[in-house]
């Protein structure tokens, strides 16, 4: 939908015939006045042909919704938003005399940018734990990308699966449904896989595939193998700080004497923090992928070489921009009370 433009008043456009009588030229009005130039040359010559710059009377029909009553119909759609555009029509036609048609109840919705979409999933953020990724964000928020967050190695594990009901949307017309174009792919074998990997400023780090549960011994293991090669290529000096979550066996007491055992700078970590943890943006960006995979994958091998290839294909540039987002997460955290953020 086009945005309307606002209406310039009759003293605007009176500064304008004033300018232009005066020598000004057009482009000069333009950028005095920080309007744009074809509308400077539409007021003169409107000016020239009527005499006056008095806004004409407007053809149509007036609107049935004044702004008083587009208020109280915002009002009534945040009370009531998971209601049908009929139910909110009703809702809204209850005090008003004479009534409005759901057509147009849509279209001042429209306007207003209201539209209505797929729900999205609720992650619920126990209450202990909200308050505390405030309470992290703030003690945080002051630390700039180039001094602290570019030296923080962000880690994760993470479960891909493929083979899994998706919706697929395709064009047909009637009695098409079972056409062979029309008709979805054979169904494939369910395959999931745990992986493990981190990322730095840099670009992407070490990336392994886990088995079973992993307990605080085999998470050690994972370090040995996959963060330490990481730390040697990318930070010689031991400036570096180590990221990972809440989970039981990240804070387990083995891991954290061989934390304090081997000087692995760990970094504290809020609970139920997934928006700000970066590289659950390139976990988002792997799944992406697969989707897009032209390849069968029918089994874990495959899967895994294709996530391999996604892994090592994601430009630094783009993990750049994910550190630089840092600072905006922490933002948003703190003003959304602690509630999920849209990262």
């Amino acid at each position: 939908m086009v945005k309307p433009r606002k209406e310039l008043s009759v003293g605007t456009k009176e500064a304008i015939v004033k300018l232009n009588n005066s020598g000004v030229s057009q482009a000069e009005i333009s950028r005095r006045l920080d309007i744009p130039r074809t509308t400077i040359t539409d007021i003169l010559k409107r000016f020239r042909i009527r005499g006056n710059v008095e806004n004409t009377h407007r053809s149509g029909a007036p609107s049935k919704l004044s702004r008083r009553d587009t208020r109280g119909l915002l009002r009534v759609v945040r009370k009531n938003r998971g209601k049908s555009l009929v139910d909110i029509t009703h809702l809204f036609n209850q005090n008003r005399d004479p009534s409005v048609s759901y057509r147009t109840v849509q279209r001042r919705l429209y306007s207003e940018g209201f539209h209505r979409r797929v729900i999205r999933k609720r992650i619920r953020i126990r209450e202990v734990n909200r308050k505390a990724r405030v309470l992290w964000c703030r003690s945080n928020r002051r630390k700039t990308v180039n001094a602290y967050w570019k030296r923080v190695i962000f880690s994760d594990e993470c479960k891909v699966e493929i083979g899994t009901d998706q919706r697929v949307f395709i064009w047909r017309k009637v009695g098409e449904s079972y056409l062979p174009c029309c008709l979805g792919a054979p169904p494939t074998p369910r395959i999931s896989l745990m992986i493990w990997g981190c990322v730095t400023y840099d670009g992407v780090g070490t990336l392994t595939v886990t088995t079973g549960n992993v307990n605080a011994q085999q998470y050690i293991d994972i370090l040995d193998k996959q963060l330490w090669p990481v730390i040697c290529k990318h930070f010689p000096a031991g400036d570096f700080i180590f990221q990972d979550d809440n989970a039981p066996i990240h804070r387990a007491r083995v891991l954290s004497e061989y934390k304090a055992r081997h000087a692995l700078h760990s970094m504290l970590w809020p609970a139920q923090s997934p928006d700000i943890n970066i590289i659950e943006n390139i976990w988002y960006r792997i799944k992406r992928e697969l989707k897009r995979h032209p390849e069968r994958l029918t089994s874990a091998a495959q899967l895994e070489t294709a996530i391999r290839t996604i892994w090592e294909k994601v430009p630094v540039s783009y993990i750049q921009n994910l550190y630089a987002s840092i600072p905006r997460r922490l933002q948003n955290v703190i003003k959304s009370r602690g509630y999920i953020t849209k990262y």
